[in-house]
């Protein structure tokens, strides 16, 4: 058990000495990802806008001296369900390209539409994503208003009522800029652990004597310093001997 703690104690020595070694690799390459994510999300990714408009589908058989019941507002929820797939249908896509002369086809105007019933209520929001907001709010109102006419045709009953109309965005809401960079952060962290680790892992050479401890399973009796001969003036080399760690001897060859 002592054993096992020992070695852990040592692995977490090792981890620590190969972060001090090499931390300035994993914040280069963290520094290289967060700026690579900042240009892509600031230069490249083309911002979105969203626009919403809300609707409401009452009851067409209900007077207005009645009060709703708990039956009807169910009735009334049901039908927002039913309402919200119409929406997004092949007819109220094609009026819609076909008033605003859209150069887009039904599949690609649905992709930017988004239909979502408010909360299990009676009310149906539309929201449309475009770079363009003033034309995401344009589209929104038109699917408001052929989706209201449509639903007179097929359902014959007259029971929908547009709540809000769209406006334009002023902000996008796509790219999430912070995230992005944020992200990149990560990613560059994990990338350069990754890197350092893994040249680690292919490093066979010998740094320190825990080192020929470890993979030869051999004791180190001593160390010997390597040293540098240097030539001298007139041509001579300087050869430097250790005789002990306290005392050096130098000879000159002549």
């Amino acid at each position: 058990m002592e054993m096992n703690i020992h070695a852990q104690e040592v692995d977490l020595r090792e981890y620590l000495s190969i972060f001090k070694r090499y931390w300035w690799v994993i914040a280069l390459i963290t520094l290289g990802i967060v700026v690579l994510a900042a240009l892509y999300t600031f230069f490249v990714i083309t911002p979105l806008y969203e626009s919403s408009t809300t609707i409401m589908v009452s009851n067409p058989v209900l007077s207005q001296n009645r009060a709703l019941d708990v039956n009807e507002l169910n009735l009334n929820r049901r039908l927002a369900e039913t309402y919200g797939e119409i929406v997004r249908s092949r007819r109220v896509a094609t009026q819609v390209i076909t008033e605003m002369n859209l150069p887009i086809t039904p599949e690609a105007l649905n992709n930017k539409v988004q239909v979502t019933q408010v909360r299990e209520t009676e009310f149906i929001q539309i929201s449309v994503t475009d770079p363009d907001p003033t034309l995401a709010a344009s589209i929104a109102n038109n699917i408001a208003a052929a989706f209201q006419d449509n639903i007179v045709e097929i359902m014959n009953v007259d029971n929908v009522s547009i709540l809000d109309e769209a406006v334009e965005s002023a902000s996008p809401v796509s790219p999430n800029k912070p995230l992005n960079v944020g992200i990149g952060g990560i990613l560059g962290i994990m990338t350069g652990v990754f890197v350092i680790f893994l040249r680690e892992y292919f490093d066979n050479t010998i740094h320190t004597k825990e080192d020929v401890a470890r993979h030869l399973e051999l004791p180190v009796i001593g160390s010997i310093p390597l040293i540098e001969d240097k030539p001298t003036r007139g041509g001579k080399i300087h050869v430097q001997k250790i005789l002990s760690p306290q005392k050096k001897v130098r000879d000159s060859e002549s």
